[in-house]
């Protein structure tokens, strides 16, 4: 009896105190079981700032259109996903999380940066959507007079430009001097271009001698152009900046951009036939030697400066001068004291391989333009 009475206590006092110690026996082997697992975690999440050596972005392949995101990824030089930790830029500009939704077409340029480290730079170009109409633009017909203040035979042409702008505001007019106070420093690589031969001489659109007719121009202006210009220029200071922009209604390749400085208005004798006045009357003999001059001649549409290298162009990237692109091209010049800030202007020019210009535009400093669009 006394054995089983001493037994039936242990078991009393055994159960009561085994109540107390359940929950920490759970809690025990809790931590036991899952004490793998939080190894395991420490061990698979990488020092990421001490493994990283190079970057690698990859972003959405094929045809990108306007409106559509594109997801951006970065790998680190261990195949690791770390996106999150990176700074992503577009057109050198910081954008939000890893997406990115383009809302007009060009070519864009994205990098990424994780502490010091930055990727390689990678280009995609952006396209119209293809439910987007894209428009024709109205034409504007280039001629380019190449002149001289020396020239009697010039003062036809001018005049006859004077009269042709009277009767459609599509022609756009640059006067390209040579020999005298106002010539322009390139002006051979577009007497060379032009084939020229002799003075007068006016170039239609740099594919054809003009024979002064003013029918000839205004049977162009109808046309419907695939290529539209727009300029926007500010003056600040001396400072003239300019942004060109051309804009695509098929798709083009080896195109070539132009951007002149014109300047009205300058005073400057213009030598003049001495059978006749070309509309400007008869002049004076200034020198009594027989010789005929326009004293004080009014010299419009004079090149000043070429903003590209060459006044024949530069190139136009392929990936934008495609059907519903845009091309923008930022540009600046100090301005000489002596030209008349009030009397420059800006003209843009697209040009194909074969040196024709498909479309112009001329624009006052200080405008911001839309395309004309048809």
């Amino acid at each position: 009896m006394l054995n089983l009475k001493f037994l039936n206590l242990i078991k009393k006092y055994f159960m009561k105190d085994l109540k107390k110690l359940i929950p920490i026996i759970f809690t025990t082997l809790f931590f036991l079981s899952c004490s793998g697992d939080f190894e395991g975690y420490g061990d698979d999440t990488p020092d990421v700032a001490a493994e990283v050596k190079s970057l690698t972005l990859s972003f959405t392949q094929g045809t990108i259109t306007v409106n559509q995101e594109v997801v951006f990824q970065v790998l680190s030089d261990l195949n690791k996903d770390i996106t999150s930790l990176c700074k992503i830029f577009i057109n050198d500009v910081e954008i939000s999380g890893n997406k990115f939704t383009p809302d007009k077409v060009g070519e864009y340029s994205v990098y990424v940066t994780y502490n010091t480290l930055k990727s390689e730079i990678k280009k995609f170009t952006v396209t119209s959507s293809p439910s987007s109409e894209v428009k024709d633009f109205k034409t504007n017909v280039l001629i380019e007079d190449i002149t001289g203040a020396w020239c009697k035979h010039c003062p036809r042409v001018s005049y006859k430009l004077e009269q042709l702008k009277k009767q459609t505001d599509q022609v756009v007019v640059v006067a390209a001097h040579y020999g005298d106070a106002l010539q322009f420093a390139k002006v051979s690589e577009m007497s060379n271009l032009f084939g020229l031969t002799g003075y007068p001489w006016a170039q239609v659109n740099r594919t054809s001698r003009w024979n002064e007719s003013a029918n000839s121009i205004t049977s162009l202006v109808n046309d419907k152009a695939k290529a539209g210009v727009a300029i926007e220029s500010s003056v600040s200071g001396t400072t003239l900046s300019v942004k060109f922009k051309a804009k695509f209604a098929d798709d083009f390749s080896d195109l070539k951009y132009v951007v002149f400085l014109l300047e009205d208005d300058i005073k400057l004798d213009q030598r003049q036939w001495e059978g006749g006045d070309y509309g400007y009357g008869r002049g004076t003999d200034r020198d009594g030697d027989g010789r005929i001059w326009l004293v004080n001649f009014n010299h419009t549409d004079v090149l000043r400066h070429s903003f590209t290298s060459s006044p024949l162009g530069e190139s136009i990237p392929l990936s934008s001068s495609k059907k519903g692109s845009v091309f923008e091209k930022s540009l600046s010049f100090e301005i000489p004291t002596s030209y008349n800030k009030d009397k420059l202007k800006l003209v843009g020019i697209v040009v194909k391989k074969d040196n024709k210009a498909i479309n112009s535009r001329l624009s006052e400093l200080g405008k911001t333009q839309s395309f004309e669009e048809l």
